[in-house]
């Protein structure tokens, strides 16, 4: 828990713009998997476990989602993936959300 607020649409952005891809040409929204204003920061709070224990996070949220690229981009690497291409861009996606 960082006590920050991140979005979907960041953490598209985030990701989709580290592999060099604009996450619009790839994600739809479905305004009917939209939850209701009242949850819109939800974040956790580490603070007691600061002050009790002194402990600190190791990884940020760019860090761990950084970590989590390479380990798939090294997984599929050397595989073939239904997802990417030969040259490692995104062919597409599973899911259809807009049904």
């Amino acid at each position: 828990a960082t006590g920050k607020t991140h979005t979907i649409e960041y953490l598209c952005d985030y990701v989709f713009g580290q592999l060099g891809l604009d996450y619009k040409d790839y994600v739809t929204q479905n305004p009917k998997y939209m939850r209701p204003e009242e949850t819109r920061h939800l974040k956790g709070d580490c603070s007691k476990l600061k002050n009790e224990t002194g402990w600190e996070a190791d990884y940020t949220f760019e860090s761990m989602i950084d970590e989590m690229i390479e380990h798939h981009q090294s997984k599929y690497s050397n595989t073939d993936s239904p997802f990417l291409s030969s040259a490692g861009e995104l062919l597409w996606y599973p899911y259809d959300t807009t049904k």
